[in-house]
């Protein structure tokens, strides 16, 4: 199993290209036992051949709609960019209950490993981080081996509860596509307010049909939540 988000097989499957979903586009992956929604801004849509649904966890990758068909027609995102959706099992933990613990769990060990592609913590310098609600970001920078050509080696995460599972969005901005910073952290945002639009949590259902309860607040650091986030990567 991988102990990183954004593994290097997995991105040069997206950049090679996107696949189809039901012979056209598709900026929606709906994932897991619980039918979690994952739906991209304009222009992005679902690579579902590097797109893996385990049922207790899902890894969704969405590329650029117009590698997927012919038509003149097919949108394209403004800025092209690779987005990820890592959606990690049920229970434990929430993000909401545990945001102010955020910060020392990405600086300390465990948190920068997640963060590096080579499981790697001291190649992982983090830029910023800060809270907007129940949802945390943040920026990092990974210089451990292994880098996709063409992507910049910082990127904007965030992470945000959707019913008893903890989803991480992803933006990784290609060098040559004029995404800056700030353009980055606001298609991020935007696909974070997609993803939530796409899952009102008073409908996201247990595997028994159930809403789930609210999870308890813990501690990151004795809730297992490292662990849950490395089970969402495959």
């Amino acid at each position: 199993m991988s102990r990183n988000l954004l593994t290097l097989p997995i991105l040069l499957l997206l950049l090679a290209g996107c696949g189809m979903i039901g012979g056209g586009p598709g900026d929606r992956a709906v994932v897991t036992a619980d039918a979690v929604a994952i739906e991209g801004p304009a222009g992005f849509c679902v690579d579902p051949d590097a797109t893996r649904d385990e049922g207790t966890t899902a890894f969704v990758l969405m590329g650029n709609c117009a590698a997927l068909s012919p038509s003149p027609f097919t949108r394209q995102p403004a800025n092209p960019a690779v987005l990820t959706a890592t959606v990690s099992a049920r229970g434990g933990t929430s993000i909401a209950a545990s945001i102010d613990e955020l910060p020392e769990f990405f600086a300390s060990t465990d948190g920068r490993r997640l963060l590096s592609r080579a499981g790697d913590p001291d190649a992982v310098d983090l830029i910023q981080n800060f809270a907007e609600g129940p949802v945390f970001y943040l920026k990092a920078r990974d210089r451990s081996p292994g880098q996709v050509p063409g992507v910049r080696d910082d990127q904007w995460r965030a992470y945000l509860d959707v019913g008893p599972r903890i989803v991480a969005l992803s933006v990784l901005a290609l060098r040559d596509s004029g995404l800056d910073d700030a353009g980055s952290l606001a298609l991020l945002r935007r696909f974070v307010a997609l993803v939530q639009a796409a899952n009102p949590q008073d409908t996201v259902a247990g595997d028994d049909g159930a809403t789930p309860a609210a999870p308890e607040p813990r501690g990151l650091f004795n809730s297992g939540f490292f662990r849950r986030i490395l089970d969402g990567t495959g």
